[in-house]
């Protein structure tokens, strides 16, 4: 194989929406096909016709995990864990290979601060934001972090999207979580709460275009959210909105329900959006990313969240005897993206890294954490 043939990535999952985030990846060039040696997929037999299509039809390199042996790797090379998965315990059993959790994104969702991730070399986050949660947390002590243990990686893993913002744009953007592996993780707005919360809104800021992009996975664990959200669209639209949704797929059922409605199953004509309502999720990060306004929604029965100090004023949900709250307290909430809190999201470990393009980010990332892996196993050598 040609290349520079640095890493693996390793993916447990059967979730569709898993592998498409995986795709995404090398379809924005953080990772690509010279550099990556493969990617190696849990193999299911009920699940591994729609990850190998997608790696084909976009030219990654992958090869079937079946059993023990097909994970017979390269010394020397890294690899890369987007999923916590229990398999991955047998990966990084590999101590000659030099393991790095990249997660895929950055969110305060309790997914973030899992005691797994001490099983790896080094653990990436966007910025001081992703330090300060997992030593509140108590993943990680601040020696480890001292040590280099969290990489600060700034916008490279947080997703990517096509937003832009426009003080003028008659546009809101509304990006919902999916329900969660477990009901304890779910983090989803999509309720007739939400509806209703969002309309009243738009109403105050005089808008009158919704820019709704769902989950990929929404509906995966339970599919009455589905039901639900395509009601939600209805209720919006009866509320005098226009409705425009970001779908990769829409079924027949979908289009004989909003036909002859304002209700748009398609990208909207303009992607520049004056704020955006999302939920805990990694789009909160993306869009401050872009310097967007958001405002976040919450459930009251959502608890023990490890949100650093620094932030205590950013979550602050006014419920009023409802299930679900909105932390913008005033119209000035979403007017502009606070510089202090932008630097707190999105930081690097090395000042050069903002300057470098995606691929040569993971090349520097590779060769920093390998060289200085072997350098801690030298210091411990000589010491013992």
């Amino acid at each position: 194989m040609s290349g520079n043939n640095l890493y693996y990535i390793y993916i447990d999952t059967k979730i569709k929406g898993a592998i498409q985030q995986l795709v995404s990846y090398f379809q924005t060039h953080i990772f690509n096909a010279d550099d990556c040696i493969y990617v190696l997929c849990k193999y299911y037999p009920d699940f591994y016709q729609y990850p190998e299509s997608l790696f084909r039809k976009h030219n990654i390199p992958f090869k079937w995990v079946k059993k023990r042996s097909d994970l017979n790797l390269i010394e020397g090379k890294v690899v890369f864990y987007l999923f916590n998965a229990q398999s991955n315990c047998g990966v990084t059993a590999q101590r000659a290979l030099t393991h790095i959790f990249v997660t895929h994104g950055e969110s305060h969702k309790l997914a973030s601060v899992k005691p797994i991730l001490r099983i790896y070399d080094f653990v990436i986050s966007s910025g001081q934001v992703g330090i300060d949660r997992l030593l509140k947390a108590n993943i990680f002590s601040p020696m480890e972090v001292e040590n280099s243990k969290i990489i600060l990686m700034g916008n490279t893993f947080i997703g990517q999207n096509d937003y832009e913002f426009d003080a003028t744009s008659n546009y809101l953007l509304y990006a919902p979580t999916w329900e969660g592996g477990v009901p304890e993780e779910n983090y989803s707005s999509v309720d007739y709460a939400a509806a209703e919360l969002i309309a009243n809104i738009a109403r105050d800021h005089q808008i009158n275009n919704i820019i709704i992009q769902p989950h990929p996975n929404l509906g995966h664990r339970d599919s009455s959210y589905v039901v639900v959200f395509q009601n939600m669209l209805l209720n919006l639209e009866k509320a005098g909105l226009t409705i425009y949704v970001k779908k990769s797929h829409v079924s027949w059922k979908e289009k004989w329900m909003f036909f002859n409605k304002n209700i748009h199953l398609k990208n909207a004509s303009s992607q520049k959006v004056r704020f955006a309502l999302v939920d805990l999720s990694a789009m909160e990060v993306q869009l401050y990313a872009k310097k967007i306004p958001v405002g976040v929604f919450c459930h009251r029965n959502i608890q023990n969240l490890f949100i650093p100090k620094f932030l205590k004023h950013d979550y602050v949900f006014d419920f009023q005897g409802h299930d679900l709250a909105l932390n913008v307290k005033d119209n000035t909430h979403l007017a502009h993206v606070n510089e202090r809190k932008l630097n707190y999201f999105i930081g690097y470990h090395d000042a050069k890294l903002e300057h470098l393009n995606f691929a040569d980010r993971i090349r520097w990332l590779c060769s920093y954490c390998s060289a200085l892996k072997y350098e801690k196993l030298r210091q411990c050598f000589e010491q013992y």
